[in-house]
């Protein structure tokens, strides 16, 4: 069973952030079926960490967009838009680091089941969905 449902990723007002939230979507399932898969004994700690290096990439590039996106609209609120993302992203990496030291695939299980899925939909109801409106109304 997916963590994120595609089809429940709240929608915002322009479908190149959609289609980047349905990638972060699709690439952190992949990552928490990885993770059960390395609990169950059937996938090594390297897939792991691809899975992980897959999602961070994507994760990175997507906020790279959204960050230049905002900034060229001179959206208000681009400075703590991307204080927010770069916080997530230190998230992850930690994450991915903790992982390679300890091999604690349960504490990483909890993060990519409970913790990001939380941030992700919060972040895409308030800030993105903000950011969104604002440059749609710009015409960025």
């Amino acid at each position: 069973m997916p963590i994120i449902d595609e089809s429940q990723i709240p929608k915002v007002v322009l479908p190149t952030i959609n289609a980047d939230h349905a990638e972060e979507a699709r690439l952190l399932n992949a990552a928490a079926a990885i993770v059960d898969r390395h609990l169950a004994g059937e996938a090594d700690a390297a897939a792991v960490i691809d899975a992980l290096d897959a999602l961070y990439a994507h994760t990175r590039a997507h906020f790279e967009r959204e960050d230049a996106a905002t900034q060229a609209a001179a959206y208000p609120e681009h400075a703590a838009h991307r204080v927010e993302h770069e916080r997530v992203l230190e998230a992850l990496d930690s994450q991915e680091r903790r992982f390679r030291e300890t091999g604690d695939a349960e504490a990483l299980r909890t993060f990519l089941a409970d913790v990001h899925p939380a941030w992700f939909d919060d972040h895409v109801r308030t800030w993105d969905a903000a950011a969104a409106r604002f440059g749609l109304e710009w015409g960025a």
